[in-house]
């Protein structure tokens, strides 16, 4: 028992024995401070960092699924300004002689500004790109001839254009371009009228001619020329008393426009000089069915005065109206036998067989006969019936009074007591044509 109890001493005090000694205790030594550097808190470094952003570990296994693919970027527009007002096409078109001096200058936003030279007259039209478009394809096209020497009634064509580096100068023959061109100025400029000009007449294209223009100055010189000539040629030397010296001029009309259904004719257009600082001008079409009373006299003047420029057309001309310029009334009856009264008191009868009586009716007893058939309310304005040729015309006569407003026609049962005045008249002079008399004019 003893052995037991003196072996567990001896085991306790060689564990007593193998642990090291404590170590002494620390000695707090104060440490001198360093002149000139502040004592300040440390800075929080998230407070300080920018954020930035953290790359995955380049270790990381791609994701399997691929991800979105981002739509293409759409482009920003530009910050340069698009020229709109950069010029496209320049055109000008000019005949010396006449004073005729016109352009026209088309810009990229399909803008065209039509210039006349001689009277300063601008005007711009919009939305002309179809006229832009065809004057770039034709004009490097067109073949110009060199000028001849001293011409001054020749078409001059000068064009430019900036953005093809392209441009030309010569003398416009092509017809249809001529046409073409002159029908662009008068349409956005109107008709040409040289400046010694006091009466002028334009008429436009239609199925039997080119557009023509004819001007009288006051000492007598005329100018006469077709839209298609290359050479409107000089002018030429009339009486201007034929015109300027009658009664009615100059003219006081009482509508601006005559305006009647006629197809395939031309438009026309009647300017004259009131002074040097005012001009008056009118509108109409088929004269012969339009234009008043007052009109036609003057209006016949300047006709006969463009027929030798209309002559060098050729054969295949309008045909005559059936009511003449200066008819003052038209009387067909359903039997095919005509009248006709003109201003000056002539009357004409005329039957199927093509023959033909002239007598005269006193001016007074014209204008009465006149006068009651209007009175009757038998014709109306408008010229409705008389070019209706489908409308039915049996037992009915056809009549058209020129007035002082226009052309009135009308078809009449041919018993209407009203027409018994114009019965007589043709039954005075046609039963002389059935006894073979001769024609005879008083």
């Amino acid at each position: 028992m003893l052995a037991k109890i003196a072996l567990g001493l001896a085991v306790c005090l060689l564990l007593l024995g193998c642990r090291q000694p404590p170590s002494p205790p620390p000695v707090a030594t104060a440490l001198p401070l360093i002149e000139g550097v502040p004592t300040v808190a440390a800075p929080s470094p998230v407070a300080q960092l920018p954020p930035t952003f953290t790359p995955r570990p380049a270790d990381m296994a791609p994701s399997p699924t691929p991800g979105p693919t981002r739509p293409p970027a759409t482009p920003r527009p530009t910050n340069t300004p698009i020229p709109f007002d950069e010029t496209a096409v320049e055109l000008r078109y000019q005949i010396p002689s006449l004073g005729l001096d016109r352009r026209l200058q088309g810009n990229i936003n399909s803008q065209i500004i039509y210039v006349d030279e001689a009277t300063s007259l601008a005007f711009q039209r919009n939305n002309q790109a179809s006229i832009l478009l065809e004057l770039q394809q034709v004009l490097p096209n067109l073949d110009l001839a060199e000028l001849p020497d001293d011409c001054d009634s020749c078409v001059r064509l000068s064009y430019e254009l900036p953005l093809r580096g392209e441009s030309g100068s010569g003398w416009l023959q092509d017809p249809v371009l001529l046409a073409s061109v002159e029908n662009l100025m008068v349409v956005n400029l109107g008709p040409h009228w040289p400046a010694e000009a006091v009466v002028g007449l334009r008429r436009s294209a239609s199925v039997y001619e080119p557009a023509h223009t004819l001007a009288l100055a006051a000492d007598g010189r005329l100018w006469s020329w077709l839209a298609t000539a290359a050479d409107v040629g000089p002018a030429q030397t009339v009486d201007p008393g034929l015109l300027l010296d009658q009664p009615g001029w100059p003219p006081t009309p009482s509508a601006a426009e005559y305006l009647v259904p006629c197809p395939g004719v031309a438009v026309e257009t009647l300017w004259w000089r009131i002074d040097p600082e005012e001009t008056a001008v009118i509108r109409f079409n088929c004269p012969e069915f339009s234009l008043p009373l007052s009109l036609t006299p003057l209006y016949a003047q300047l006709d006969a005065w463009l027929e030798p420029t209309l002559a060098t057309l050729g054969d295949e001309r309008r045909p005559p109206a059936r009511l003449p310029l200066t008819g003052w009334l038209l009387a067909d009856w359903p039997s095919g036998d005509r009248l006709i009264l003109w201003q000056d008191g002539r009357l004409q009868a005329a039957d199927t067989a093509g023959t033909i009586l002239t007598d005269t009716l006193a001016i007074e007893t014209a204008t009465e006969l006149v006068s009651d058939l209007l009175a009757a309310n038998l014709v109306a304005p408008g010229l409705t019936t008389f070019l209706d040729e489908t409308a039915p015309a049996a037992n009915s006569v056809t009549l058209l009074i020129r007035t002082e407003d226009g052309v009135y026609d009308g078809r009449i049962p041919a018993d209407q007591p009203d027409l018994a005045p114009l019965n007589t008249l043709l039954a005075d002079l046609l039963p002389l044509t059935e006894d073979e008399a001769p024609t005879t004019e008083e």
